[in-house]
């Protein structure tokens, strides 16, 4: 049995990884594989790249690609792409990956510093307030994290950008969904970057337009998830147990301008998607004209540009709740894991490196904010400004909020999703002839998915092939040819290794109790004063047979 299926052997296989990973060029691989002998050489069955993408594009896709376009009814010819797959496909794979099975948890905890419960811990969205609001018993809940964010694809000339939408979820362990290699936030979507070429229309009027069309794009690609929010839907975990799950979009990660685009808001506020909706219902119905509508939305802080937003009518969502604070940019202090202490100050720096920088950020916010706080209304004294809510400095007020309701802020961090740029759009861009990129990207990407899931695929035969030899081979335990610590007296074990019952332990096991007290330790003979120490050794496991009830084969993993 070929266990390389579709692919006609290993090296057919290894080849075709090679050139996809690593980027080797169609016209490259072409003249590679046209040097006579080369093919009979390597013993691979395809003789150019075309030949090799067939083969590639025989694996089935985790997702299919869909394409629409979009248009205004007075400009039916400005049409706007937009290309996405279904959201409910890439949940399904987020949390049907075996390889996440022990970082994907499916029910909300609570954690308590100690036994008193007066100490509330957050760190993961599942110790967040919101799961356990909206989690009912008996039902599971799959947090949906979106994230939208436009990138420029060029880097020194030319306008190219792209308007990638990504999609992760909350069950799925931080230190798992932040790392890009994991593969736990997918591309789920490419929105439109056409321009608006209407030349009668204002400035104003062609930006009202782009709202409108991000807010359609938006309800196209996400519209899977209203039903399958309130009805649920059957997927299959990485345990391959089959569990009805509730997509709820939970968070929406976005910076400062798109924070108002998404909610209709000119100002990010704690409102309720009640209030906001109903303020556009009523403006709406009394106003004969768009002008007029703008106007009323206005006198409320919203935008006026969109009467129908994305997210309208979607179970358990609260879109201004979802909007979380975005730490990449509107912090001060950039992501650190400790504190440099810089004995000699570092006014004689000549040099400061990116790590150096950040550390002396960790030293400087406290006072900063302090500061700040203690003597800001000298701006307004001084009519430097009319008032002091900038929105950097109000963000701030929504921190504890949001790590109340979802976990610590690198659950829903910026700068995750913006590592996905280089691998899910300028990678993808690179990787065109530059001339109706679009569908090239995607076609890039899947076939980068394919590989990556083939790949994946193989790793799991291949362990589960070393464990079934590890059932059936004998147990064995294998040490150092010389111990860690030479003829290490009782007490010293004891003290050393913080281990004071190791003596009552080795007295039991001999005598074949359970539990002796400390006076018959010490009075009972012990036939040894001293012990070899070994800090590491190696082991096998075995089977422990079957069970008695089910017959069914028990393992036990140490």
């Amino acid at each position: 049995m070929n266990k390389y299926a579709p692919f006609a052997s290993e090296i057919d296989w290894r080849v075709a990884q090679w050139a996809v990973v690593d980027g080797v060029g169609h016209n490259s691989l072409d003249h590679l594989l046209a040097i006579p002998g080369v093919v009979k050489k390597l013993g691979i069955s395809f003789h150019n790249t075309r030949a090799m993408h067939q083969t590639m594009d025989s694996i089935p896709a985790q997702a299919k690609w869909k394409t629409q376009y979009l248009s205004f009814p007075d400009a039916p010819d400005d049409k706007h792409l937009i290309q996405y797959c279904d959201p409910l496909e890439a949940i399904k794979t987020l949390l049907g990956n075996p390889a996440h099975t022990d970082h994907t948890v499916y029910k909300p905890y609570k954690i308590f510093s100690d036994h008193s419960k007066t100490n509330h811990i957050y760190n993961e969205m599942w110790t967040g307030k919101w799961w356990h609001s909206v989690q009912e018993k008996g039902a599971m809940l799959a947090p949906v994290i979106i994230t939208t964010d436009k990138t420029q694809l060029t880097q020194f000339s030319g306008s190219k950008s792209a308007y990638p939408v990504y999609l992760t979820l909350g069950n799925i362990s931080k230190a798992i969904h932040r790392k890009p290699s994991e593969q736990a936030c997918v591309l789920i979507g490419y929105l439109s970057v056409d321009k608006i070429l209407a030349s009668h229309l204002t400035q104003k009027e062609k930006s009202s337009r782009i709202q409108r069309l991000f807010h359609d794009s938006m309800r196209i690609i996400l519209e899977p998830l209203k039903e399958a929010g309130m009805m649920g839907m059957e997927v299959t975990g990485g345990d391959g147990k089959v569990r009805k799950v509730h997509p709820v979009l939970a968070c929406y990660v976005v910076d400062y301008p798109e924070q108002c685009l998404v909610t209709c808001t000119k100002l990010p506020e704690r409102h309720t998607q009640t209030w906001t909706l109903g303020i556009i219902k009523e403006a709406k119905a009394s106003s004969p004209s768009l002008h007029q509508f703008h106007s009323k939305c206005q006198a409320s802080d919203l935008s006026g540009t969109v009467q129908h937003p994305f997210w309208e009518g979607y179970p358990y969502t609260n879109i201004h709740l979802a909007i979380v604070p975005d730490v990449l940019h509107q912090l001060t202090l950039p992501p650190c894991y400790g504190i440099h202490r810089f004995q000699n100050g570092w006014s004689a720096l000549s040099q400061i490196s990116g790590k150096e920088r950040k550390d002396m950020a960790c030293i400087l916010l406290a006072y900063t904010l302090d500061t700040f706080h203690k003597h800001k209304d000298i701006l307004i004294r001084l009519d430097i400004r009319e008032h002091l809510n900038i929105p950097k400095i109000h963000s701030m007020v929504h921190y504890v909020e949001s790590i109340c309701y979802f976990g610590c802020t690198d659950n829903y961090n910026t700068e995750a999703f913006e590592c996905l740029h280089i691998d899910l759009a300028k990678d993808a861009w690179r990787a065109t002839n530059k001339r109706d990129e679009r569908p090239q990207m995607v076609a890039w990407l899947t076939r980068q998915e394919k590989i990556a899931q083939f790949h994946q695929y193989l790793k799991r035969q291949e362990r589960e092939g070393q464990e079934h030899d590890l059932q059936h081979s004998p147990q064995t335990i294998s040490l150092t040819k010389y111990p860690s610590r030479q003829g290490q007296t009782l007490q010293d074990i004891m003290l050393t290794h913080r281990c004071p019952v190791f003596l009552n332990k080795c007295q039991s096991k001999r005598a074949g109790a359970t539990l002796l007290s400390r006076r018959t330790v010490e009075l009972s003979n012990v036939p040894f004063n001293k012990l070899d120490v070994f800090h590491a050794f190696k082991f096998a496991c075995e089977e422990l047979g079957n069970d008695a009830i089910d017959m069914k084969q028990e393992k036990d993993w140490v």
